[in-house]
Parts: C-alpha cells; sequence; structure tokens
C-alpha cells in the first residue's frame, strides 16, 4: 500500500517534461500581451498536471491546440475592441489639442507675434500631440504637460501682443493629458472593485 502512494505522487514529476513548442510559439503569436501570459501559463499547467496523466502527451498536445482555437478569436476580439477605444480618445485628443491650439493662435495674434513666439506656442502644442500619441505611463504625461504649459507661459509672457487665451490653451493641454485620463481609468476601474472582491 506504501508502495503503491509512492509510485501514485513520482508520476506528476514525469508529466512536468510535457512540451509543445510549436503550439507555444503560435500563442505567443496569436495572443495579445495583456492575457498572453497569463493563459499560456494556465494552459500548460493544465495540459502538464492534469490532461497529460490522464490521456497522454499526443493528446495533450491536441487539446492545446484545440484550447489555443477556442480561446484565440475571443481573446483578439477583447484586444481589438481595447485598442480601437484607446486609438479613438487618443485621435479625438490629438484634434482637440491641434484645433485648440490653432484657433487660439489665430485669433489671439499669434501669427502676428515674433517669431520666436510663435515657435514655442507650435512647439508646446506639438508636445502635447506627441504625448498624447506615445506616453502611456501618467508620469510621462505630467512631465510632457509640464514642458508644454511652461512654453505657453514662456511665450506668454515674452510676447510683445497680449496673449491671455495661451493659458486657455495650456489648461486644454493639461486637462487632456492628465486629467482626463485619470477621470477614465477611475471611471473603469469604479465598477471592477466589488466583482473582483467577491
Amino acid at each position: 500500500m506504501t508502495s503503491t502512494r509512492v509510485t501514485s505522487h513520482a508520476s506528476p514529476p514525469a508529466t512536468t517534461t510535457f512540451h509543445a513548442p510549436r503550439t507555444e510559439r503560435l500563442m505567443v503569436m496569436l495572443l495579445p500581451a495583456p492575457y498572453r501570459d497569463e493563459l499560456i501559463g494556465d494552459l500548460l499547467e493544465e495540459a502538464r498536471t492534469v490532461v497529460t496523466p490522464r490521456v497522454g502527451e499526443r493528446a495533450a498536445r491536441r487539446w492545446l491546440w484545440g484550447q489555443l482555437l477556442r480561446s484565440t478569436p475571443h481573446m483578439l476580439r477583447l484586444h481589438l475592441r481595447k485598442e480601437l477605444t484607446m486609438r479613438n480618445e487618443k485621435l479625438w485628443g490629438m484634434v482637440l489639442i491641434l484645433v485648440m491650439g490653432s484657433l487660439q493662435a489665430w485669433d489671439s495674434g499669434v501669427l502676428r507675434a515674433p517669431a520666436y513666439i510663435a515657435a514655442m506656442v507650435v512647439l508646446a502644442i506639438t508636445i502635447g500631440v506627441v504625448a498624447l500619441l506615445f506616453a502611456e505611463r501618467m508620469g510621462m504625461r505630467f512631465i510632457a504637460s509640464a514642458v508644454a504649459f511652461a512654453l505657453l507661459f514662456g511665450a506668454r509672457i515674452l510676447s510683445p501682443i497680449p496673449l491671455p487665451e495661451l493659458g486657455l490653451v495650456g489648461f486644454v493641454i493639461v486637462m487632456i493629458l492628465v486629467v482626463a485620463p485619470g477621470l477614465m481609468a477611475a471611471k473603469h476601474s469604479g465598477p471592477q472593485g466589488p466583482t473582483s472582491a467577491a
């Protein structure tokens, strides 16, 4: 009786040799990054510890392949929906920055100001657009918004023409880069708290 227990405990380490390199490579290529590691880890663990001892290594590879075929479309759909939402937010934010900056520059007479004033305003708007498109971390957005706001503030001080509207442009850039993403994150994370706790 003791020997049977020893052999039953000795069998799981043999199943840890299960390896499906082709399927794993396909998983890495097909599955989107936010879900890839967790899903691959769960499927491989189940294949090693549950499926292989029951049906063998070859059947476990077929099972893993079937799970990949069933999971990939759903994961790609979730990833595509998230990417489209993020791209729409970035696109509308970029359009808003460009429109507001151009209108304020035109109405406030920046185009009639010296070249270095116009260059500072254009550079501030460009920094805001680039940060909106490429800066995923909130810290980088804070830095970009601070630099853009400082450029606009400097342009307002140095300009021989009164340009009070530049403060509004800086406020819009800060709102889009810092405040709006924070509000969106709070809105999305708020309903998930009780469900995750449950």
